[in-house]
Parts: C-alpha cells; sequence; structure tokens
C-alpha cells in the first residue's frame, strides 16, 4: 500500500513524520509545502491521501478551496489559543491535533486509518467518507437544544438526552470532546460528560454548525428518513448499554456501547447523502428481495457498517466501537473468547426493530447463534428479550 502525506508550512513535523513513519507493508511517502502554491502544486501533481496543515488554513476560503481535493484526509494542527475555532472548520476538517506537536500521537492515529482502510479494503469507503462535509440533522432536536441552552438554568441532563437521538451532533460532540487539541487524556463516551467538559456555549455552538448548517441542506424526505434512522439508533444504543451492565456491570464498558449503538447506523445516514444510491438500492431490494446489507454489498462493494466504522475511524473514534459498528451484523469474522461492545451491538441490533421496514423493505435482523454458541451466551437470549422489552416501554413511555 502507498500513502502520501502533505505537510505544510511545518518543516519539523516533516521531518519528524519522515523518519518515523516506517511500517514493512506501507510505503509512506512525506511531501513538504512550505506555503499554498506550493501545496496546491503538490496536491495537482500527486495522489495525497492525508493534508496536515495549521488549523487556520481550514476557515474561511482556505477551507472552501479544498473542494477540488474531496478524498484528502485533513488534520488540523491547532495551538492553545484557537481552540474556539474548532467548531468553524468542523465542515473541512477530520480530525484536530494539538501543538507543539506530539509526532507519536500522530502517527498512531495516521497508522490506524491506514490499518482500517487496510481491512476493509475499499477506495469507495475512503471516497465517499472524506467528501461528505455533514450527516443529516434533525431541525426539531437542534431547535429544542438551542431553547434549553438559552435558559437561565440549562438543565445538561435533557440537552444530552435531546442530542442523542441526533448521530450527527453526536459523533461531532464525542470527536471534539476526545480530540487530542484539547488534551484531556480519558476518553469520554458519554454525552452528558463531554457537555460538561465542553461547556455550554462551545455545545451551542457545535449544535448550530453541526446542526443548523446540514439540515438547511437536506431535503425534506432524507430529514424524515434520518429522524427514523435516529430514533432506532437510541433505541439500540440504549438497549446496548443495558445488555452490558447486565452481562459486565462496567459502566465504562456500557456506555461505549451505547455509543456504539447510537453511532452503528451512522454509514446509512451517509448513503442518505446520495439519492441516486438510495434510489438504486430501493430497486434492487424490491426486485432481488435482498437484505440492505446484500443490496449495499452488491450496489458499492461494501454496507454501510463498514462505511460508517471508517467514517469514525478518520474522525478519531476508539478502535472498540469501530470494530463494534463495522462488524455487529457477521461478529464471527471477529473471534473473541469473552462479551465485548461488539457482542453488544450485535445483540441489540438484533432484538430491536428496523427503522427502515417503512422505508426500505428488508429482512429482519437475527442473532448469529454459533458465535452466541462459542461465547457461552446463548442461555442469556431470553434475558436480554425481557431487557429489551424494559428498554422499548421506556422509551415510548419518555
Amino acid at each position: 500500500m502507498n500513502i502520501s502525506i502533505l505537510i505544510r508550512e511545518n518543516p519539523d513535523i516533516h521531518q519528524a513524520l519522515k523518519n518515523c513513519l516506517i511500517r514493512e507493508y506501507v510505503d509512506y511517502q512525506v511531501l513538504y509545502a512550505a506555503n499554498e502554491t506550493a501545496a496546491l502544486n503538490i496536491l495537482q501533481q500527486e495522489k495525497v491521501d492525508f493534508l496536515i496543515c495549521p488549523l487556520g488554513l481550514f476557515t474561511g476560503s482556505g477551507g472552501a478551496s479544498l473542494q477540488e481535493h474531496p478524498d484528502l484526509i485533513r488534520i488540523a494542527l491547532i495551538k492553545e489559543d484557537e481552540r474556539e475555532s474548532i467548531v468553524q472548520s468542523l465542515p473541512y476538517v477530520h480530525h484536530f491535533i494539538n501543538e507543539p506537536v506530539e509526532v507519536n500521537t500522530l502517527k498512531q492515529y495516521i497508522d490506524r486509518i491506514v490499518f482500517i482502510r487496510n481491512l476493509l479494503g475499499s477506495d469507495t469507503i475512503c471516497k465517499l467518507c472524506t467528501r461528505i462535509k455533514g450527516l443529516p440533522s434533525l431541525p426539531g432536536i437542534v431547535y429544542q437544544v438551542i431553547d434549553e441552552l438559552t435558559l437561565a438554568d440549562p438543565s445538561i441532563t435533557k440537552i444530552s438526552r435531546l442530542i442523542e437521538h441526533d448521530s450527527a451532533i453526536t459523533s461531532r460532540i464525542i470527536q471534539i470532546v476526545n480530540s487530542p487539541a484539547l488534551g484531556l487524556g480519558n476518553r469520554i463516551n458519554n454525552i452528558e460528560q463531554a457537555i460538561a467538559l465542553l461547556g455550554l456555549d462551545m455545545t451551542k455552538a457545535i449544535v448550530i454548525y453541526a446542526g443548523i448548517n446540514n439540515y438547511l441542506h437536506s431535503p425534506a424526505h432524507i430529514l424524515a428518513t434520518a429522524e427514523s434512522i435516529n430514533n432506532n439508533s437510541f433505541t439500540i444504543g440504549n438497549l446496548a448499554m443495558r445488555i452490558t451492565l447486565a452481562e459486565t456491570g462496567n459502566y465504562t464498558l456500557a456506555q461505549q456501547a451505547k455509543m456504539a449503538g447510537i453511532l452503528n447506523n451512522i454509514g446509512y445516514m451517509l448513503l442518505l447523502n446520495n439519492p441516486q444510491t438510495q434510489t438504486e438500492l430501493r430497486n434492487i431490494l424490491v426486485a432481488d428481495k435482498m437484505t440492505l446489507l446484500e443490496a449495499e454489498q452488491l450496489l458499492t462493494g461494501i454496507t454501510h457498517a463498514e462505511l460508517g466504522a471508517y467514517f469514525l475511524g478518520i474522525r478519531g473514534f476508539h478502535q472498540q466501537i469501530l470494530e463494534a459498528v463495522a462488524y455487529y451484523y457477521r461478529p464471527q469474522s471477529r473471534p473473541t473468547k469473552e462479551f465485548s461492545i461488539l457482542t453488544a451491538l450485535h445483540v441489540a441490533h438484533g432484538l430491536a426493530p428496523s427503522p427502515l421496514r417503512s422505508v426500505i423493505p428488508c429482512k429482519k435482523s437475527e442473532l448469529h447463534l454459533p458465535y452466541l454458541d462459542q461465547l457461552g451466551l446463548l442461555n442469556r437470549i431470553e434475558t436480554w428479550e425481557l431487557i429489551a422489552e424494559d428498554v422499548f416501554r421506556e422509551i415510548h413511555d419518555y
């Protein structure tokens, strides 16, 4: 695999990264551009996979100029006094790194993305994920959050509950709070905790940029489908959390499972941005009576599960969440000897009703019994079904 990285206006990082990026299966080419003209010349002449440059170059006209190079994975370098500008660069930046740069942190991120790309093995994934600036957000959720934020004493609990119904805003908040640019150390997978750490002002800014800007460019029929998918994902997330607590008693793991559930359909949300793909999927499903995943595989060579995992990967999400999102429908391909986030998401997805039944006909997802048998969990299915009934009832009554 050949991977090209362009460093702009930071010769020290160029040399340091060039020295440490050594992999047997990857041929890394680390390029350097001293200014915009040099960078554009390289982008026009070379196939570049990663662009690393100061945050300021992604804001204003600088970010817009990159529209001609949509396949780039873009990493912004942030100074201490620039953190408030993160939100403005959201349409153009995939990942944020704090300055002074810890080269090993940058290297680990690049290595992880290359590994995921190699594992999933699809150029389609790379192109779809880097070309999309935003996901459909729900206007009802956005305005309810903003209304609550304008109160004299806003409820973080209520705000977090609302945001959990919108995977686009959820993914952005978790991405930013866990960004190396904020330097928080421990990973956060709890929206309420993330909001408390980011503060209400930054939360409001994220909601406005990642919410309003997205839904203003989304047709009504897409928003309707997005609402159905998001509500289902919220259900799956809560069910995955409750199942994880029942099996492990580990609250941290349960929060990771909940986040994986909330984001499990994010790949399909990405596909919503392509009307032609939607039409072709419908035609295949109706004519050939396939499952949604089978139709996606036939049409694009990937499924929304892999697409979602890669999308989250380039935004710096935790490896366990990526694995759960990518393989929840075929957990047997990721051998394990114990209950995991993947197990929780597989079970929750299998027990939850389909969000697409009224939009796209598809077969009901099923639990993979040999996989559960290998983990010695077949006797737990009845308990999970009871947990599911409780979760569905609680969400309905809320």
